[in-house]
């Protein structure tokens, strides 16, 4: 058994994880996996590209965005260079886009986070009010190992961005996933929003700060607002709150398999401000803002799919990592 498998089964006894069904099979068919993360993510980020595509999503919706590629794998070793694609924006003011891949099974290697992300200028955290999101989603493939999320990039000033040389932290919402790899770092807080309970994890390097959100349950069909989440991550990991919001986005990590990740409607944004109202929120995101009367609580409008026992989590691991 491969030693980093070996540490899958034992993080599975360590801690609780459920076992919930995946953004992919959601819509597709009835397997089931555990939330994860891989122990690599923060260090294989450091000092790649995350030029927009192009700039492919600007200027399509209302709401501006910026694409992110994220390709982290030698492209040279492999055939397919996968690029992050904008389809459009909906009639609602929502970004479309999506992007296919093809990677060999090797899930101690992140190969890419194609990503897209709401065109802001950075924000102090001290005075963020609101931080909608909507994000619906879907996953096909074959031999996949994903994860689906949203990312909180925080640097240093009013000019960071996402993954840039003044990224301190980042924070990783993880919505759902597939695959049998665990989060990276400690555990070192568990809190409670959007109707579930998160279980929080810190891995540093001399860099960079990753912190990765786990929830209880599987999350599909996103609308709402996390401004209650983040502030609460950022308290109870004693993030100063001097740093900036320097992107707020949405996608796919991806380790192994072939498929496509289609996003069908996604929006972002962050507002600051003590009188920060409703009249500043993107029309796209009324619905999720909790300046619009959005709840940050059960009430928000946000898909569940409840998790199974331990013991079946404990047992899924086992068998997928005998059977590498």
């Amino acid at each position: 058994m491969p030693a980093w498998a070996f540490g899958c089964t034992l993080g599975l006894l360590a801690l609780p994880f459920s076992l919930g069904q995946t953004a992919q099979t959601a819509s597709s068919d009835n397997n089931a996996s555990d939330p994860h993360w891989s122990a690599d993510w923060s260090g294989q980020l450091r000092g790649q590209s995350t030029t927009p595509s192009e700039g492919a999503a600007y200027g399509l919706c209302q709401q501006a965005y910026a694409l992110y590629s994220n390709v982290f794998a030698d492209t040279s070793i492999h055939e397919l260079n996968q690029t992050a694609q904008a389809l459009g924006c909906t009639s609602a003011g929502l970004l479309t886009w999506g992007t296919s891949f093809d990677w060999e099974r090797d899930l101690t290697t992140l190969k890419s986070h194609a990503n897209a992300a709401t065109n802001q200028q950075a924000a102090q955290i001290s005075s963020l009010a609101s931080m909608p999101a909507i994000y619906h989603y879907n996953q096909t493939g074959g031999d996949i190992n994903s994860n689906n999320l949203l990312s909180a990039w925080i640097g240093t000033s009013a000019s960071s961005q996402q993954n840039d040389t003044s990224s301190k932290y980042v924070l990783n919402i993880v919505l759902s996933s597939s695959g049998n790899t665990l989060p990276a770092g400690n555990r070192s807080a568990l809190l409670s929003s959007l109707g579930t309970s998160w279980n929080v994890y810190e891995a540093a390097d001399d860099k960079l700060t990753t912190v990765t959100l786990v929830s209880e349950r599987v999350m599909v069909d996103v609308s709402a607002d996390f401004y209650e989440l983040f502030n609460a991550t950022v308290t109870a990991l004693n993030i100063p709150s001097s740093l900036y919001l320097a992107s707020f986005g949405g996608g796919v990590e991806l380790y192994s398999g072939s498929g496509s990740y289609n996003v069908s409607s996604f929006g972002a944004g962050y507002y600051t401000g003590p009188a920060a109202s409703c009249a500043q929120v993107d029309a796209s995101l009324k619905s999720a803002s909790r300046l619009c009367g959005s709840q940050d609580d059960s009430s928000g409008a946000i898909s569940h799919r409840l998790g199974l026992p331990l013991l079946l989590a404990f047992s899924t691991a086992i068998f997928a990592a005998l059977s590498i």
